[in-house]
């Protein structure tokens, strides 16, 4: 049973990658995946394969996942949901920061907390 397990581990990592090559589905695909309530093993994956192909229409959903201000969310039944997992959060601001504001950068530098964030804003600020 344990090398079904390998398999199965295997198989989800094609099959993420195999989305993150599929220019026409793969983004909408990937967000679902990272949208769901999948194990974060899956969604952290399938976040990293997104942020590949980050675009512009992209950038409302970075932010939402990143939830810079922290503000505690419910889910369609009203029950307050965890906060995001914080690779995820990270994974987001990568695939924002192409299209983040100077403003929005320096936003992030003042509020953020977590230091793999802060040295990625850090990373592309102007010097």
């Amino acid at each position: 049973l344990a090398g079904n397990t390998e398999v199965e581990d295997e198989l989800r990592a094609l099959a993420i990658t195999g989305l993150g090559s599929s220019p026409k589905l793969g983004r909408s695909l990937l967000k679902k995946i990272v949208d769901s309530e999948a194990p974060d093993s899956l969604r952290e994956p399938a976040m990293r394969e997104h942020v590949k192909q980050a675009v512009g229409e992209d950038v409302a959903w970075y932010r939402h996942l990143w939830n810079l201000k922290q503000e505690q969310r419910k889910d369609p039944k009203g029950n307050i949901v965890a906060p995001e997992f914080n690779t995820v959060r990270q994974l987001a601001v990568q695939g924002l920061l192409t299209f983040a504001s100077e403003d929005e950068l320096v936003e992030g530098l003042k509020r953020e907390t977590d230091p793999k964030i802060r040295r990625a804003l850090l990373g592309i600020v102007p010097g």
